[in-house]
């Protein structure tokens, strides 16, 4: 009786949960009843919920759509034990809607409920409702006019296919009648039987139809040349007798009587009808002949210009003391010797030319690298005639001729790359200190690893390590930040990721206690010299107290104070988000605005007068445009407007003679009128960019044309506007200061390695060297294309880093920018154990990846490997685009000489914007710490550097003034300053002294550390403990700066 009533009593619960749900439209009632993890399955095609929150959703969505409700003609239920305590009730109602109209809802409605008990209460853990489908048939299993439709569309399918096939049969008819090679069959058991020819057949031979071909096809021999009959119907006579595919080399005689040179192939299939047939193709070579005549007359020229290398090179045997057989003017030029005093100095021996101390070392490492291959990558010191050490980079690689094995080296002066190192070397150490010396906490976060490094302080205020590896995603997941905070930290280092220069956050960071510390995180963005960012360094500070101050202060923050417009950065950072969202198919432009002659209004009638005129014009600017577009103040005289969705260049041009017609304004002064103007500089997106630095840059340049055209009138930017613009700032093209002056040159055919060689060491401009270095190449291999490919320090993504082209090929190298390795054929695999990738044909290549990158305009192509101590790095290459290129052995050799060159150069271009990263870091972390530091020359107390809180405390401080002069308004050193406590060994010294001129109590820190050339400087970093010392009894110590 007890398992009935049970029962009885989950009927029950499922009839008022159905009483609630369609008659009493309670639906709050409804969820009571719902158990925590429960489930429902309604009528419509997507109402599943598969949560207590989903079904309150559903619940509260069906309320508002539908006020309905029910009343129940018929029901019947029935109730299947699952458990002790959960059951399924499961049942029919006839539903009627409840309500005056004319036609009511009537619905057959079915149900599956399953309720578990809980204590003496019953809840619903699932609800199933389903209704009877109209379509189907009594005693059907599947409704047959769903089958109808299927068989139709099955139909359908099979008749798009059939048409499908039929395409492609006739696109491949049409490729073999299109082909340039000559195409045709010969049926087996008939040697000059010939069944089918294409068109190329008939354009190779000369013969003027399909039908002369069939009428002829006894004299199907003589078409090839006498001399070689014999051997080409020996083929096919081998091909007949066995299933092999054959290839001869032959001439064939037109029926004009013209010779060409084929490459006659062949092999045995089956033709559309079963037949056997000999498949034979005829491929033109009498270009190639041609072209391999004028490669062999070239040859002789790069024969010449490997044996008048200039610049540091050299040639020497693999002996004991590496006999010198050769070296280079340019050689001379780096040590400073004649070759007579090589000679009587050091006996042509090199190995005396190379520091004493280093000379073992090298023989040791070169013995490292010719075990592993042959090619060597040095570096050591050398003996200069001016007795200064010079540290050199020697590339070179070990050949054999004769018998006789001896180096092929290219040799560059790196001093100044080690003193780079040095300073990097001082950069890290100072970093160290002053994280050490920070009371907030500093961090660095490797973008490419997601790694991140924070300083002791976290541990210190939180109570427990930070987090390092998978970062932030481990921060939220581990529960460190907020929950509520924990989107806004993500898509601060989102941000980051993107390459924002510099973003901040504020959020909540759990301590060991389990409470939350507010803080706000700076970080700003390094990025590497393609522009990507790697590296990001940022600080936490505590801002517990000042949270709401700082969220006003971060409102006012947005706008100029003079003019109410945007400033600079909120201006650039609006249009960045504008440009992240714009699409390609939208048109935006970016002007930048200047006023013209604004100068003598500040100067004649006032800067006060001027910022009147400044806050008017920029009324007027903002008057006729829309305010969705973006308006900024850049500058003091200059102001930046983003129009989005402009339209086309016609009335971004209108917009500008309106923009124009503001500036026109004419003011008085005491003798004279000031009339002011203004120039306006257009880009356009997407045409001139789509980042807003690339924006920005082409706007300034039109702008610049602009002001150099007359002022008081508006440039469009295009190709002639950024040249001319480039070459006005440059002053000089990088051909007039690399090409000598006629008279102090060979000629220039036969030695252009050496103009190679004068460009680098001559030309400052290492980019503008390049192009032009790849355009002397692309000449001289009588190539299209000439271009250099970089792999990533990662080794995950490749960039087409420089690039020339002739006249008749349009660039790519905008296309190959930030590729993945694995979508690009650039890759080690490709290159021969000497480092070459030669095709001399597109259509050879196995690799179909290969083909799809190269086939679009290259016919063949010839990369050399860029290596970097045994560190695939990149390529130097050249592409025949419409055209075969048939390199010598020597003209490779030369390729090789030239990558080397190149990729020396790029080392020390690449080591030099490392060291510029370096530098803002440094002056990055410096500018955040709340502390002041300054950098102190013990010999003379004249300061060497000022971070930015030291100037905000003493504005009028300056470098090279003495510190006791700035800080303490003194005419003599301070009796205790820090700096006379620091014996010859000793590197840091803490005290607490007092500032009579800033009257403050400080703690103050003095480090020895090493500046530029070896110098040894101190670094004195400063905390405020003005509010600790108040409170407490004045210490006994001096006063001092």
């Amino acid at each position: 009786m007890k398992n009935v009533e049970i029962k009885q009593r989950a009927i029950h619960f499922c009839k008022e949960l159905l009483h609630c749900y369609l008659e009493k439209r309670d639906f709050q009632s409804v969820k009571r009843m719902l158990a925590g993890q429960s489930s429902w399955i309604g009528t419509g095609e997507n109402e599943i919920s598969n949560n207590y929150a989903q079904i309150g959703r559903r619940l509260d969505e069906a309320q508002e759509k539908w006020q309905g409700r029910f009343s129940v003609i018929n029901d019947w239920y029935q109730c299947v034990p699952i458990s002790a305590e959960s059951f399924a009730v499961y049942g029919e109602l006839d539903l009627r809607e409840v309500a005056e109209y004319p036609i009511l809802i009537q619905m057959h409605l079915r149900f599956s409920l399953i309720c578990r008990l809980e204590g003496v209460l019953f809840q619903l853990v699932h609800a199933h409702f389903s209704t009877p489908n109209a379509e189907q048939e009594p005693g059907e299993f599947v409704p047959q006019r769903m089958v109808q439709s299927y068989n139709r569309q099955l139909e359908q399918k099979l008749a798009e296919r059939s048409e499908e096939l039929r395409q492609k049969n006739l696109a491949l008819s049409t490729l073999s009648e299109n082909i340039p090679s000559g195409i045709f069959y010969i049926q087996t058991g008939q040697p000059d039987r010939v069944t089918y020819c294409n068109r190329g057949f008939l354009e190779l031979t000369g013969i003027a139809s399909r039908k002369f071909v069939e009428k002829d096809a006894q004299n199907m021999e003589k078409f090839f040349h006498p001399a070689d009959r014999k051997r080409v119907y020996d083929s096919i006579r081998r091909q007949l007798a066995c299933d092999i595919e054959f290839r001869e080399e032959c001439r064939i005689l037109r029926s004009d009587q013209e010779v060409r040179w084929v490459v006659f192939r062949g092999k045995r299939i089956a033709d559309e009808k079963g037949r056997q047939v000999l498949c034979c193709v005829l491929i033109d070579q009498t270009d190639a002949r041609r072209a391999q005549e004028e490669a062999r007359k070239k040859e002789n020229d790069f024969r010449m210009l490997v044996e008048n290398i200039p610049g540091g090179v050299k040639d020497c045997l693999n002996d004991e003391c590496f006999t010198i057989r050769y070296v280079s003017d340019g050689f001379l030029s780096l040590f400073g010797y004649t070759r007579e005093e090589v000679y009587t100095l050091f006996q042509n021996q090199y190995l005396n030319m190379i520091h004493p101390k280093d000379r073992q070392k090298v023989i040791e490492r070169l013995k490292q690298q010719l075990s592993a291959g042959n090619t060597i990558e040095l570096v050591y010191r050398g003996v200069c005639k001016s007795g200064e050490d010079m540290w050199i980079l020697n590339k070179g690689r070990l050949v054999s001729e004769d018998g006789e094995e001896h180096f092929h080296c290219v040799l560059v002066d790196i001093t100044e790359f080690r003193k780079a190192q040095e300073a990097l070397n001082i950069s890290e150490e100072r970093y160290r200190i002053i994280c050490e010396q920070s009371n907030d906490i500093i961090f660095e976060y490797n973008i490419l690893e997601h790694t991140v490094f924070h300083s002791a302080n976290f541990q210190k205020i939180f109570g427990y390590p930070a987090i390092e590896g998978n970062y932030p995603f481990d921060a939220v997941e581990n529960g460190a930040i907020h929950p509520e905070d924990a989107n806004r930290f993500l898509d601060l280092f989102d941000q980051v990721r993107s390459g924002v220069p510099y973003a901040e956050e504020e959020v909540r960071i759990r301590r060991k206690d389990n409470t939350y510390l507010w803080c706000r995180i700076q970080v700003s963005t390094i990025l590497d010299h393609h522009g990507n960012p790697v590296k990001a360094i940022g600080k936490y500070v505590d801002i517990d107290q000042q949270r709401r101050e700082w969220e006003n202060l971060t409102a006012r923050a947005e706008r100029d104070s003079l003019t109410g417009l945007y400033n600079k950065e909120t201006t650039r950072i609006l249009i960045e988000r504008s440009l992240e969202r714009s699409k390609e198919d939208q048109h935006h432009a970016l002007f930048i605005v200047d006023i013209d002659n604004f100068k003598g209004i500040n100067d004649h009638l006032g800067h006060l007068f001027g910022d009147v005129v400044l806050s008017e014009t920029a009324q007027e600017i903002q008057s006729i445009f829309r305010s969705s577009d973006i308006i900024g103040r850049i500058g003091g005289d200059e102001f930046l407007v983003f129009l989005q969705d402009i339209g086309d260049e016609r009335m971004v041009k209108q917009k500008a003679q309106v923009l124009e017609s503001v500036f026109h304004s004419t003011y008085s002064g005491t003798s004279r009128e000031y009339r002011i103007s203004g120039s306006v500089g257009i880009a356009q997106y997407p045409k001139d960019g789509s980042h807003y630095t690339e924006l920005f840059q082409k706007a300034d340049q039109a702008l610049y044309y602009a002001k150099s055209h007359g002022k008081d009138n508006f440039a469009v930017y295009d190709e002639q506007i950024g040249q001319n613009c480039l070459l006005s700032w440059e002053g000089h093209s990088a051909l007039s200061d690399s090409v000598p002056s006629e008279g102090e040159q060979k000629p220039f055919g036969e030695h252009v390695i050496e103009y190679i060689f004068k460009i680098f060491y001559e030309n400052n401009d290492l980019d503008a060297a390049i192009n032009l270095v790849l355009g002397l190449v692309g000449q001289c291999f009588g190539a299209d294309r000439a271009y250099v490919f970089e792999i990533s320090e990662d080794g995950q993504r490749v960039c087409n880093t420089f690039e020339w082209c002739s006249q008749q090929v349009d660039p790519r190298k905008e296309r190959f920018q930030d590729i993945p390795v694995q979508l690009f054929p650039i890759c080690q695999r490709n290159f021969d154990e000497n480092g070459v990738f030669y095709c001399q044909d597109i259509h050879q290549l196995t690799d179909g990846f290969c083909k799809k990158i190269y086939a679009e305009d290259v016919t063949s192509f010839l990369q050399v490997a860029i290596v970097d101590q045994g560190r695939f790095t990149g390529c130097v290459g050249v592409d025949g685009c419409g055209k075969k290129l048939y390199p010598t052995q020597k003209a490779v050799e030369s390729l090789k000489i030239i990558a080397q060159v190149i990729s020396t150069f790029l080392l020390k271009k690449n080591t030099r914007e490392k060291l510029d990263q370096a530098y803002q870091m440094t002056q990055t972390v410096l500018d955040q710490i709340d502390l002041w530091a300054y950098v102190i020359d013990p010999d003379t107390y004249e300061l060497l550097y000022i971070n930015q809180k030291t100037e905000q405390l003493v504005p009028d401080a300056k470098l090279g003034e003495f510190c006791y002069d700035v800080f303490q308004r003194r005419e003599t050193p301070c009796p205790g300053c820090p700096l006379l406590e620091l014996s010859a060994g000793q590197l840091q010294t803490v005290r607490r002294v007092h500032n009579d001129f800033l009257n403050l109590w400080l703690k103050v820190t003095a480090s020895r550390m090493d500046w530029v050339n070896g110098k040894t400087v101190f670094l004195m970093s400063c905390s405020d403990l003005t509010s600790v010392e108040t409170n407490e009894e004045e210490p006994d110590c001096p006063d001092e700066d």
